[in-house]
């Protein structure tokens, strides 16, 4: 496994690491811890001037510095595990993506930005960048209190796309510590579910479509909670009716759970509901780390 650890020096980032010590990961994987100085270089540098080249050469050691500290945190957490520090001068969004791309990571692993009114952790622009053009899997990482004895609570929200799926085996293949807890969650969205419906019977025709869409979802979760509980954890599932925006983040409101897991994106909305713009919403409104997983 191929994970670039983006870090900015932060106090959050620090405590965001953390959350890596209770993510399942590998006892082995390559990290790039990566610090992006966000400074502009010019095409030509020959034209730039001596205060500005002092400048950007003061900021890329600044960076260097934070990127070679939290690689070495790490690498007490994870001593099995080969880290590497980099910093370069970019746009920080576009920095981080290209680096994962050149690199071909599996994961980027990012913290939000800002705290709301009420205290929750909100995107950035830089992590709606990450989420919204990377190619690979990203984990949202919250700042967490819990510690390592704490017992671990996932949820996976489940549509039955191919994107679902690939975020349910990629739980399942994740080292988890004895009785880590996860619950699936599948939400059936009445208000879309109606835009193929012919109007004259409009009643009639959403009561029995939701009856075969509620079998089907059902035999899904069914096949992928026996996948999850021969992987070692203990399973619990939920069938609800209403917003996935908000019903697959309700469970976290508490900071009772650790992380989330959805698939980057969803069944069409035509055939279902449409889940891209539910991974998007449900990584900037968690109270917990997010992990979108792309295949």
């Amino acid at each position: 496994m191929k994970i670039l650890i983006a870090t900015d020096g932060s106090l959050n980032g620090e405590k965001s690491e953390m959350d890596l010590l209770r993510a399942g990961m590998p006892e082995q994987f390559d990290a790039i811890v990566l610090s992006v100085a966000d400074v502009q270089l010019p095409r030509d540098q020959a034209t730039m001037t001596e205060g500005a080249r002092v400048r950007v050469e003061t900021a890329i050691e600044e960076a260097k510095e934070i990127a070679q500290e939290s690689a070495e945190r790490l690498k007490r957490f994870f001593p099995n595990s080969n880290f590497t520090s980099e910093a370069i001068a970019d746009s920080p969004a576009w920095g981080i993506i290209k680096r994962a791309e050149e690199w071909d990571a599996d994961l980027i692993v990012v913290g939000p930005k800002g705290l709301c009114g009420l205290g929750r952790m909100i995107f950035g622009s830089v992590s709606q960048k990450i989420v919204n053009h990377s190619h690979c899997s990203v984990r949202i990482t919250r700042p967490t209190e819990k510690k390592l004895k704490d017992k671990i609570k996932l949820v996976l929200g489940m549509d039955g796309s191919t994107g679902a799926i690939r975020a349910a085996d990629m739980v399942a293949s994740r080292q988890w510590p004895s009785g880590t807890e996860i619950m699936i969650i599948a939400v059936l969205n009445p208000r879309l579910s109606t835009g193929t419906i012919p109007f004259a019977n409009v009643a009639n025709s959403i009561q029995e479509s939701y009856r075969d869409e509620e079998e089907w979802i059902r035999k899904i979760v069914k096949q992928e909670s026996e996948k999850l509980k021969n992987a070692g954890l203990n399973v619990t599932e939920r069938i609800l009716f209403g917003d996935p925006k908000r019903l697959l983040i309700e469970d976290a409101e508490d900071g009772s759970i650790d992380c989330i897991f959805v698939g980057a994106r969803g069944l069409s909305r035509v055939e279902r509901f449409f889940t891209g713009s539910v991974s998007h919403a449900v990584a900037s409104r968690a109270y917990c780390s997010v992990e979108i997983v792309r295949e």
